[in-house]
């Protein structure tokens, strides 16, 4: 199946992720192998985590730079954003432009 070959192309590869398709790009189990092939610390997963709820601790245990991994609509989450700059301020300067002039994301970093 086409999620078994991305599974297994991005455990070699995470930057593999780039040629699948945008559903599989949404899915918890190609992120979390991509994390944890990228030597990343995996946060606890719980068995009804949504990929929100997952981003959110991985951002909260490594920072911003697995956002990269995250699907579009999370690297630009003022939630998830927030939770970045909380673990260290300096990760602000990774943010998108409109986060970084809002207001909650900016005391957030500081």
């Amino acid at each position: 199946s086409d999620h078994a070959c991305v599974l297994a192309a991005v455990a070699r590869d995470g930057g593999a992720l780039q040629y699948a398709s945008q559903d599989i790009n949404h899915d918890l189990g190609i992120i979390m192998a991509i994390i944890r092939e990228c030597g990343y610390a995996m946060p606890e997963v719980h068995k009804h985590m949504t990929l929100k709820e997952f981003m959110l601790a991985a951002v909260a245990e490594n920072g911003c730079d697995v956002l990269r991994f995250a699907p579009t609509e999370l690297q630009t989450d003022k939630d998830t954003w927030i939770t970045a700059v909380l673990r260290d301020g300096n990760d602000l300067q990774h943010a998108p432009e409109q986060l970084k002039k809002d207001h909650d994301v900016v005391i957030a970093a500081v």
